[in-house]
């Protein structure tokens, strides 16, 4: 079976988009980043001060780095209108953290 390098490419960018926001401790919360000013505070307050909230990768879960339309169709940081610990990359509000 072949796939054309479009439909691999679609794939590729829509997988990216959905494992770049989500917050984890020992669920998984696809639809969230870790909010406050710098996000990795919030990380560290949820996960126990855990090492991981300080890696290079776990930067694109931190609010500051994830957008959603704003009321003008403009992109929005989440941590413009989020101040929670965890927060909704859908409504830019805060939500209750994964446990």
């Amino acid at each position: 079976m072949r796939f054309s390098l479009i439909a691999v490419l679609t794939l590729a960018a829509a997988t990216r988009d959905v494992l770049a926001s989500h917050c984890q401790i020992a669920e998984i919360a696809s639809d969230c980043c870790w909010g406050g000013n710098n996000g990795k505070d919030a990380c560290l307050d949820q996960r126990s001060r855990a090492n991981v909230c300080r890696s290079g990768g776990m930067a694109d879960n931190f609010c500051r780095n994830v957008y959603r339309p704003g009321p003008d169709g403009k992109k929005i940081a989440i941590s413009e209108t989020c101040k929670a610990d965890c927060c909704s990359t859908i409504t830019g509000e805060g939500m209750g953290c994964p446990k």
